[in-house]
């Protein structure tokens, strides 16, 4: 895989405690089986002990987001409805790094406290871009805990309506980002 996936996450929040999470340092790297059935039924050159890839990330959670937000070409989106109380998280040029899904699903982790119990929440790191049909990670909560489903590698393994939701709101970012991006070119 030499083409950047993108990530998007649909996670279920009140607002305060939406503001609370911003607010804390990120969660420390806590593995639970899952994550290591997904680690090994990955291929991938070079690959390290997964535990190799659970280092802290020192930061709090807001200034984090905005990282990815102004990282250049990476058109990212952090978006909360305080209305219906949902929080949606995109990086349309995420990674093609399997140690940056790990990071990410630290970072995610931490949202799982403050979250509300609904398994209609998920995260899903995926060929959006470029024309294949690679998952490197879907995910979802319970247990107050992130879990990753090893057994999802491609689109064709995901819900359909989880898919056309992470793909509609791609396309809306990538969109925004567009009409940006023309404007600048002027």
């Amino acid at each position: 895989m030499s083409e950047p996936c993108s990530l998007y996450a649909k996670i279920t929040i009140r607002p305060e405690q939406f503001a609370a999470f911003l607010a804390t340092p990120c969660a420390k790297p806590v593995a639970n089986a899952s994550w290591q059935a997904w680690w090994d039924s990955r291929e991938m050159c070079g690959k390290a002990d997964l535990k190799e890839e659970l280092y802290p990330i020192e930061a709090i959670n807001q200034p984090l987001i905005e990282q990815w937000l102004c990282a250049e070409y990476a058109i990212a989106a952090s978006v909360y409805d305080a209305e219906k109380e949902i929080w949606h998280f995109s990086v349309n040029e995420f990674s093609e790094n399997y140690g940056s899904v790990v990071d990410a699903a630290i970072f995610l982790q931490g949202i799982a406290p403050f979250k509300e119990d609904n398994p209609e929440d998920f995260v899903v790191v995926y060929d959006f871009f470029y024309g294949g049909d690679v998952v490197m990670a879907s995910m979802s909560f319970k247990e107050g805990q992130i879990w990753f489903d090893p057994a999802i590698s491609e689109k064709a393994h995901l819900d359909p309506e989880k898919l056309a939701q992470a793909d509609a709101y791609l396309q809306q970012q990538w969109e925004i980002y567009d009409k940006t991006r023309d404007h600048r070119d002027d």
